[in-house]
C-alpha cells in the first residue's frame, strides 16, 4: 500500500492490495462536487441519462470487502478511479467452500433479471447461470413486462431492481402479478423496507448484496413458491 493511499484512507489495513485503475478523458469533475460522487442518486449527467447509483453500489461493495476507492479528477482533463481490493490468502483445497454446501437449485428454473445497470446485470446473470438457472436479462421494466405478458407460463421468477427509468421495479412487480398471480418476484433495493411493498413482492433483497446471498434468496423464493408460503419477506 502506498503512502498516499494510507494517508487518504487511514482505515485501510497495512496489507497487500490489488489496484484497478480506470481513467477517462472526459470533462472531469469539479472540486466542489467531487466529495459527493459516491452519494446514492447523485449524478453529473442529465435527468434521462441514468439513476446515479452505479458508483454508490460499487463503493458499497468495495467497502464490504475492506477496500477503498480513490478519485482524482481535473476539470477539462478527465477522471481516474483507483479501486483497492485486499488480496486474499489462498486456502487449502479442503477448506474451500464446496459447491455441495450450496442448496440445490430448482431444476432449470427460468428467471427474468431486470436492471438498468449493465455491470450489475452481467454479474447477476453469470452467478445465476453458474448455479444452474436459465436467465433472460432486460435493461428496462417495459421490455421485461412485454416478454412476460407474451409467455407468462415460461417464467418461474422475476428479479427486478427498484429504481429504473420508464417504470419502477415495484410497478413491474404489480403488473407481473396481474399477468400471473402465482409468479414470485424478488425486489432489489437499497431504500424500501417490507412495510413499503405489498403482496406483489415475495422477497425484498437489500442492496448491495453478495452473489451467494442472491443465489440463496432465489432458491428460497422458488422453494416457497412451490410450498405456497406467504409473500413479502426478507431473506432468512
Amino acid at each position: 500500500m502506498t503512502a498516499q493511499a494510507a494517508s487518504e484512507h487511514p482505515d485501510l489495513l497495512a496489507s497487500t492490495y490489488a489496484v484497478v485503475r480506470v481513467t477517462d478523458e472526459g470533462v472531469g469533475i469539479s472540486p466542489d462536487i467531487l466529495d459527493r460522487v459516491f452519494e446514492p442518486f447523485f449524478t453529473t449527467r442529465g435527468p434521462s441519462s441514468g439513476t446515479g447509483l452505479g458508483l454508490s453500489v460499487v463503493h458499497g461493495i468495495i467497502q464490504r470487502h475492506e477496500g477503498a476507492i480513490m478519485v482524482n479528477s481535473e476539470v477539462g482533463a478527465g477522471t481516474t478511479l483507483r479501486i483497492f481490493i485486499p488480496l486474499a490468502q489462498a486456502l487449502p483445497r479442503a477448506r474451500r467452500r464446496s459447491e455441495a454446501e450450496r442448496p440445490e437449485p430448482r431444476t432449470a428454473a427460468r428467471i427474468f433479471y431486470v436492471d438498468d445497470e449493465p455491470a450489475v446485470v452481467k454479474l447477476g446473470r453469470a452467478a445465476l447461470q453458474r448455479a444452474g438457472f436459465v436467465v433472460s436479462t432486460f435493461a428496462d421494466a417495459p421490455s421485461a413486462l412485454g416478454a412476460l405478458e407474451a409467455t407468462p407460463d415460461q417464467v418461474d421468477l422475476v428479479i427486478t431492481d427498484l429504481t429504473m427509468p420508464l417504470m419502477t421495479g415495484l410497478e413491474l412487480a404489480r403488473r407481473a402479478k396481474a399477468a400471473r398471480a402465482d409468479l414470485p418476484v424478488i425486489l432489489m433495493t437499497g431504500t424500501l423496507g417490507l412495510e413499503d411493498v405489498g403482496d406483489e413482492v415475495d422477497l425484498v433483497l437489500r442492496k448491495p448484496c453478495g452473489l451467494e446471498e442472491l443465489i440463496r434468496a432465489v432458491i428460497q423464493v422458488l422453494e416457497e413458491a412451490k410450498l405456497g408460503d406467504a409473500p413479502g419477506r426478507e431473506p432468512s
